[in-house]
């Protein structure tokens, strides 16, 4: 669900793992728990809350004229200084020029009007294109979001920058990002995400020197889905756009909403005939509202625009639904448009074959950056688009996907794109002519054998090179972690003990998928047993066959601890962490288990200290944490992580929140104030903050001041139960009564 709203929770803003499928590390049924915080300061169950929140080569045409060696001299002196200055002088202006990258998720290319569509969704971006470069072949080395938008950010391919899913890798700060580049230059940078896919916490911040990456979404959506829709996504931006004044700047800016779940504003259901359209048309809207307001300003009439999706979307072709685990061009190819300051090259549009990691190059080009020392793998595009290269800019393209080996134990995908063709490397190896064949219908594999084969050495050869080359971004433990694993009772860092994965084609698991896309539909429409069930069901099938999807694991969890049958969620957990022991999230979510819905307390601990010795990024670990700790009156220990989460996310509005309230436990009110405040301007559309406020000078016996602030509480939260209680004891005491909150 899109829509933002609020409430309040112990969690304040949750945080969580993120794939391309759904969520299975939270459970809306842990959401609805005590504080124990809370409950020792105004003894009240809250509910839920989520906020985040190239010189010129003017060539001189020369008359060879008869005159005296003097006027020659002159005439050199003259075109010399003349061609300095000209060079200075555009060199300055194209420094001065600001640059806006929008990047939008899950939009196919044949959904765009510009790419071929007679759906007319996208009249906004058709606009753009018209007075701009189109890229007709643009490929995303991988269809999946938070790779994608790293090869984007780095001009590098997965194999390079390591990243290779979502959730579980983090941009290793050795890497040099385009927003860093761009800051080093003295620009301003700053970005708007709409995914907690690009959350801060896996390293896509990084040059920026503002990263808007809070979310907000309904109380019963899990947190590793969290995104904000595309009006919000445009009003962030044009806040920060302002904020940038008149100085230049680099602005990325992301929108989700074509991702699924497809749910646009009524009037788009309406026109279109499907919502996943719909959603398209909503962001192509209010992109254009954001550009609107940008050609207002004077910075932004010279802005160089950069539009391009992430990747694709698949709707049944080669039985794919979604995006992720196949690459097809469903999902690889995406929209590429570029407007120039004076919409320079206005109308120009190129075949040849391109990707996402050219953005870097190509900018750096633009802008006389010097680049070289960065091994960008992406090529600039500016040769191309100024006619004086019309090659093909790569040699062959390369794209992957590992999701299936991460997710499931599978054999992993990989995919050399040559002249129009395209060899998948998997188990059974398929080769498309996909010049001739658009839609992939015709595996041309056998009746083309020796082209295949050509490519799949080529293949392999570039991958050996580039696996020397591939910087560490995956989040992993460290001895001292794996310990406390194997204290806990499991086996740390074991091999997997699946079939091998060069025996699993994913095309032969495609009845997983499936089962997965049908459990998530079920579960969205209520019915969790029917999800339970078939989920299960798949489970049995796969360890009967000897293939285990770990995977399924997790969602099975996620579902029992939906209904609140916590020891099956329990078992789940610990099947899938004994094949995934890395992965932080889940340990976390078996800490809110322990600690929100069985109250052990100690075991839950252990866990969240697990989840940061992992990933000391997770930012409401370090709230659990302080909950739990305080549940036991480990004030020292409970001070200590506070403050520590608050030295990584001094603004973060959980841990403000909890460490007020642990300051107002141990009589410290005043300090606690100072926390409230801060986390009150923070975010001011959530009621906590104002509920502890009142609760303090409630106990000071300003009751005018503790009222005012309990009804602007109930005026963000009519009906909060934490706020109507203490204006219930408000009135109670000024009528007598003695009862304390």
């Amino acid at each position: 669900m899109k829509q933002s709203q609020w409430g309040l929770s112990r969690r304040f803003a949750p945080h969580g793992d993120t794939t391309s499928r759904p969520p299975f590390f939270s459970s809306p049924a842990l959401r609805h728990s005590h504080s124990p915080a809370l409950l020792a300061v105004v003894s009240l169950e809250s509910t839920e809350c989520i906020v985040e929140f190239h010189l010129i080569k003017n060539p001189l045409h020369t008359i060879i004229i008869s005159m005296n060696k003097r006027i020659i001299m002159l005439l050199i002196a003259g075109v010399v200084i003349a061609s300095v200055l000209l060079w200075w002088g555009f060199s300055s202006r194209t420094e001065e020029k600001s640059v806006v990258l929008i990047t939008i998720d899950t939009i196919r290319a044949d959904h765009v009007g510009v790419y071929g569509s007679s759906l007319h969704a996208t009249l906004n971006l058709d606009a753009v294109a018209q007075s701009g470069v189109v890229f007709r072949n643009t490929f995303t080395p991988v269809p999946i979001t938070l790779p994608s938008h790293v090869s984007i950010l780095t001009g590098l391919y997965p194999t390079r920058h390591g990243v290779h899913t979502n959730g579980v890798y983090k941009l290793n700060p050795r890497i040099t990002t385009i927003a860093e580049q761009f800051r080093k230059q003295g620009y301003l940078t700053g970005a708007v995400v709409a995914s907690y896919t690009l959350n801060s916490r896996f390293g896509v911040q990084e040059g920026f020197d503002i990263f808007v990456d809070q979310m907000s979404v309904a109380s019963k959506m899990p947190s590793e889905t969290a995104q904000i829709i595309a009006e919000e996504v445009t009003k962030r931006s044009l806040k920060v756009l302002e904020g940038f004044g008149e100085k230049k700047y680099f602005l990325w800016i992301h929108y989700f909403d074509p991702h699924s779940p497809y749910t646009p504003p009524m009037k788009y259901l309406q026109k279109f005939s499907d919502p996943y359209t719909g959603e398209i048309a909503y962001t192509d809207e209010q992109i254009q509202v954001f550009l609107d307001a940008l050609s207002s300003t004077s910075s932004g009439k010279n802005a160089l625009v950069v539009i391009i999706g992430d990747h694709g979307e698949s709707f049944g072709e080669h039985e794919e639904n979604g995006h992720g685990y196949f690459l097809y061009n469903t999902t690889l190819k995406i929209p590429f448009i570029m407007q120039f300051p004076g919409k320079k090259y206005a109308g120009l549009s190129f075949n040849q074959e391109v990707l996402t990691l050219d953005i870097f190059p190509t900018l750096c080009d633009y802008f006389q950056f010097d680049c070289t020392g960065l091994g960008l793998q992406g090529t600039s595009l500016l040769p191309l688009i100024s006619g004086n290269d019309k090659k093909q800019p790569h040699e062959f393209l390369y794209a992957e996907s590992l999701l299936s080996q991460n997710d499931f134990g599978w054999a992993p995908l990989f995919a050399y794109l040559k002249d129009g063709w395209k060899y998948i490397q998997e188990v059974r190896p398929e080769l498309y002519n996909y010049t001739a064949d658009p839609v992939e219908n015709h595996d041309e594999y056998e009746r083309n054998r020796s082209k295949a084969d050509r490519f799949a050495t080529s293949l392999t050869v570039w991958k050996t090179k580039e696996k020397s080359k591939e910087i560490e971004s995956s989040l992993k433990m460290d001895s001292e972690s794996l310990e406390k694993l194997q204290a806990l009772g499991y086996i740390a860092g074991s091999p997997q003990k699946t079939q091998p994965i060069s025996l699993v084609d994913a095309k032969d698991m495609k009845t997983t998928i499936r089962i997965l896309d049908q459990s998530t539909a079920l579960l969205g429409g209520g019915k969790v047993q029917e999800a339970i069930g078939i989920v299960e069901g798949e489970i049995v099938r796969l360890e009967g066959l000897g293939t285990p999807a770990p995977y399924l694991y997790a969602i099975a969890a996620q579902f029992h601890a939906s209904i609140a049958d916590l020891d099956k969620a329990l078992d789940y957990y610990k099947k899938y962490l004994a094949v995934n022991p890395n992965n932080a999230t889940a340990y976390l979510a078996v800490a809110r288990i322990y600690g929100d819905m069985k109250h052990d307390y100690p075991k839950a601990i252990e866990y969240l200290r697990t989840a940061i010795a992992l990933d000391n990024k997770i930012v409401e670990a370090y709230s659990m944490l302080g909950d739990y700790l305080i549940e036991l009156r480990r004030n020292k220990e409970t001070e200590q992580v506070l403050k520590e989460g608050l030295r990584l996310f001094p603004d973060d509005y959980n841990i403000l929140n909890t460490y007020a309230a642990f300051l107002i436990l141990t009589k410290r009110n005043g300090e606690a104030i100072t926390y409230l405040e801060h986390a009150r301007d923070k975010v001011p559309e959530l009621p906590d903050a104002y509920i502890y406020l009142a609760v303090i000078y409630l106990r000071k016996g300003e009751q005018s001041k503790a009222l005012e602030l309990t009804e602007k509480a109930l005026y963000i939260s009519p009906g909060n139960p934490a706020a109507l209680r203490i204006k219930e004891k408000i009135q109670s005491e000024r009528w007598g009564g003695t009862s304390s909150p």
